[in-house]
């Protein structure tokens, strides 16, 4: 959504239903009191370009955000979660890193406490550019 909406924004809309339809509905039900159906309903006051503002405008713990960003898991993900994680995660490493430090037997390092994004980063391959290229020259030369 780039917040231009020229033609009053219905193809754009329609593909955003098409796509996450069930969410927006939900969403549209929950934050507004509104009836996503009503973009449909001529005099209902709800037009597609008013609909994408409210979409826009939809907070971070929303059924759409967590289905844009990829799925339900980043659901209630917002800065303040992140980086209440991300203390945690500081204050076990420091703590592993004092007793190690001063232990006679080095304790077994923390695991930090999982994120959405660190699931998706630990399920993609790491250089998947790099060995597509490689197979393509490999290909082309052979």
């Amino acid at each position: 959504m780039d917040g231009v909406h020229p033609a009053g924004g219905s193809a754009e809309l329609a593909g955003l239903i098409d796509r996450y339809g069930e969410e927006l509905l939900a969403d549209f039900q929950h934050h507004y009191h509104l009836d996503l159906a009503d973009v449909l309903r001529p005099g209902s006051g709800l037009t597609p370009r008013r609909a994408l503002v409210l979409i826009a405008h939809l907070p971070h713990d929303a059924a759409f955000v967590a289905a844009w960003r990829g799925g339900p898991h980043y659901r209630g993900w917002d800065e303040d979660r992140y980086l209440a994680v991300a203390q945690v995660n500081a204050v076990r490493e420091l703590s592993y890193l004092y007793l190690s430090a001063h232990a006679k037997r080095r304790p077994a390092p923390p695991e930090p406490i999982p994120t959405p994004d660190s699931e998706t980063r630990r399920h993609s391959k790491p250089n998947e550019f790099a060995e597509l290229m490689r197979r393509a020259k490999a290909a082309s030369s052979g």
